[in-house]
């Protein structure tokens, strides 16, 4: 029998991740934190868009958190994302000055602020609803990349476990309420330690799901570059533009179909 499976992302396709919660959390917190939560919002928002369009100042930034992880972080895997990793974020902004206890505080401070406002789009919630109650014949898989979470090692070294950083992702999804509506513990996978837009990613997932020769597989996500550029080949792409970023066709990535909400990628899937 023909499946069809749709890997969905999570962050700002599912969810609206409220990163500027996050920051404010970090600016209730006395002492150096008011300037650390300038400091996250403005790296933040170089990341993000690096991550989106490039530019040179992304790639040197990039650089030197995958360098500063060389030096300060230690495990059996390598961190996915060196770039995303707050506890880096924080540890970077203080220097000499603290330890890594003091950014992993910081990142946790941050990181409940982010859980707590997280919330589902309207049509993300009407999308996970609909696949509960009447799709039977569509398989929904939640992917998502590494956020890329640290504990520590000691007070001078971070670890990277990616059973932790796996863990911390659920805490996040699972307040977010998203395990009302599908089963976390078949249908969602972390990319820890291997994340978007990896191809070994989407290898593991392929097998995680069992995907057959003749399965129809549909790939969703609001970022080119994470979700659509490693995509495995024969794979329909489904590109979420909610903002209406690319409104000259010219300019729009090589995914198959771009659409402005869930709705419209559901429609294409269930007449695929």
């Amino acid at each position: 029998m023909v499946r069809k499976i749709t890997f969905c992302d999570v962050d700002y396709t599912v969810l609206d991740f409220n990163h500027r919660a996050g920051v404010d959390e970090l600016r209730k917190v006395s002492g150096k934190s008011t300037g650390l939560a300038d400091e996250f919002d403005a790296v933040f928002t170089l990341m993000l868009g690096g991550v989106r369009d490039g530019g040179e100042l992304f790639a040197r930034e990039k650089k030197e958190f995958a360098e500063l992880a060389d030096v300060v972080v230690e495990g059996d895997h390598p961190l996915p994302d060196p770039h995303w990793s707050r506890e880096l974020w924080a540890y970077r902004w203080m220097g000499d000055l603290a330890y890594s206890q003091g950014a992993i505080e910081y990142a946790d401070i941050y990181w409940k602020g982010v859980a707590a406002a997280s919330r589902m789009y309207d049509d993300a919630y009407k999308l996970l609803q609909r696949f509960r109650l009447h799709i039977r014949d569509i398989e929904l898989v939640l992917v998502t990349s590494s956020d890329g979470r640290l504990t520590m090692l000691n007070q001078e070294k971070f670890l990277y476990d990616p059973q932790y950083a796996t863990d911390k992702k659920w805490e996040r999804l699972v307040a977010a309420t998203l395990g009302h509506f599908i089963d976390l513990s078949r249908n969602l996978i972390v990319g820890d330690p291997i994340s978007k837009p990896d191809p070994l990613f989407w290898k593991c997932a392929y097998e995680a799901r069992m995907v057959g020769p003749r399965d129809k597989v549909f790939i969703v996500g609001d970022s080119y570059q994470s979700d659509i550029s490693g995509a495995p080949f024969g794979a329909t792409t489904i590109l979420l533009d909610r903002q209406n970023r690319y409104t000259d066709r010219k300019s729009i990535p090589p995914a198959h179909h771009v659409v402005h909400d869930l709705g419209a990628a559901m429609q294409i899937i269930e007449s695929a």
